[in-house]
This record gives C-alpha cells, sequence and structure tokens, in this order.
C-alpha cells in the first residue's frame, strides 16, 4: 500500500526544488539536467520525482572563479 503521504512529500521537494532553481536562474546562472536546459518548473520535477533517484549539482566556474553554471546529473546509488 502506497503511503498517502508520498504525494504531499514529492510536491513539497519539487517546490523546494524550483524554488533552488529559480534563485540560481535568477542570479544569472545557468541549469540543466542531465544537459537538456528545460524549463525550471520540468527541472525541479525531474530532480525531486523519486528518493531512488538521485542527482548531484556540479558547479561549474569560468576563468576568473565566478560561478556560471549548474548541471545536475543522475548518480547511481549502490
Amino acid at each position: 500500500m502506497k503511503d498517502p503521504l508520498e504525494e504531499i512529500r514529492i510536491e513539497q521537494r519539487q517546490q523546494e526544488a524550483y524554488a533552488y532553481l529559480d534563485t540560481l536562474s535568477k542570479a544569472g546562472m545557468r541549469v540543466s539536467v542531465e544537459g537538456y536546459y528545460l524549463p525550471l518548473a520540468q527541472m525541479a520535477k525531474m530532480i525531486s520525482l523519486s528518493e531512488e533517484i538521485c542527482y548531484m549539482p556540479d558547479f561549474v566556474t569560468d576563468t576568473k572563479g565566478k560561478l556560471v553554471e549548474v548541471r545536475f546529473d543522475r548518480v547511481a546509488l549502490t
């Protein structure tokens, strides 16, 4: 039987992920998930959909050390 609160937890994770991605985007950083530049809502859904799938951010800087991009890549859980 599925936990009745799971949908609420997923929605909350999506909202938190969206807020984080929105903050990065508004700060001028490019954000991608698995190499795709998608709408923020779609990326938030992807990175927060399941606890079995984990995405790790890779922070990319320019030659002066300024953060310019955040790439989220799927990580295998072993």
